[in-house]
């Protein structure tokens, strides 16, 4: 995974110790599909898990300060300390649109024939593409 060779490829660039420990960390974060329930002050956004519906409270970019609440986010939530962050950004879809993704999402779970996180994991390239193809079709309805 991406994260696990930006990891290796710069660990060596941290001295201070409990961010050493903090990026090592990062090495068994997991992509992960979550439901955007709210966002917080101070660019924290609350979400939820799509398989495990475990909540989560995440502290997004300052270029990330518009979430599409009840919209489903295709991410890597890393730890950093007493609280989280997104690797890098995550790409959500708004609302209206969670019902039909959430469909295309568990017949392609479904149809792989593995367990959730190990799905998210494997496909994520895969989830990738669909969810940016619902975002062109969402642009052309538009």
């Amino acid at each position: 995974m991406y994260v696990l060779v930006v990891v290796e490829k710069n660990i060596k660039n941290v001295v201070v110790e409990i961010t050493k420990e903090i990026v090592q960390s990062w090495t068994k974060a997991k992509p992960s599909i979550s439901i955007i329930l709210n966002q917080e002050d101070n660019n924290y956004v609350r979400v939820k898990d799509f398989f495990t519906e475990e909540v989560k409270i995440v502290k997004a970019t300052a270029e990330e300060n518009e979430f599409y609440v009840g919209g489903l986010m295709l991410s890597i939530i890393l730890p950093a300390g007493n609280t989280m962050m997104f690797f890098v950004s995550g790409m959500d879809l708004p609302s209206e649109r969670t019902d039909k993704m959430s469909v295309k999402i568990m017949n392609l779970y479904k149809e792989s024939g593995m367990e959730a996180m190990e799905f998210v994991d494997n496909q994520y390239k895969e989830l990738e593409n669909v969810l940016w193809e619902d975002v062109l079709e969402l642009r052309q309805e538009l």
